[in-house]
């Protein structure tokens, strides 16, 4: 696809995301290849401005959820996630779970829209 990020563009695009500290949304959408899901979460992680992150479609799978959470648990300004049209289960619900419990959490929007691996015990993970 004419829409596809070479792996050296997607890792040169994250390292010079990572030097701008005022990035406050971001959005990577139907971006699956090419993208390095480490460096995605290390710019969350370190970003001390972002407020919203939109990975719709990008194949985010139960793995890549769980690194996600861990690094959006360290950016408590973050209050919006989009996560539509993607692969994860119930392993990535319960992480998700872990993150709407944090206290310190700031989310306030969530979208888990044409996830077709979240069943009724996700929902109610």
């Amino acid at each position: 696809s004419d829409r596809a990020w070479s792996a050296s563009a997607g890792e040169a695009f994250f390292e010079g995301l990572g030097r701008n500290g005022s990035i406050s949304r971001l959005t990577v959408e139907d971006a699956s290849k090419g993208i390095s899901r480490d460096l995605l979460c290390e710019f969350v992680a370190n970003s001390t401005q972002l407020e919203s992150i939109n990975c719709s479609d990008c194949n985010v799978n139960d793995d890549d959820l769980r690194k996600f959470v861990s690094a959006m648990k360290a950016s408590h300004r973050l209050s919006m996630i989009g996560l539509a049209g993607n692969i994860f289960g119930r392993p990535g619900c319960n992480a998700l779970a872990s993150l709407l419990s944090d206290p310190l959490a700031n989310l306030q929007f969530l979208d888990l829209y044409q996830n077709n691996g979240i069943d009724n015990d996700c929902a109610t993970a």
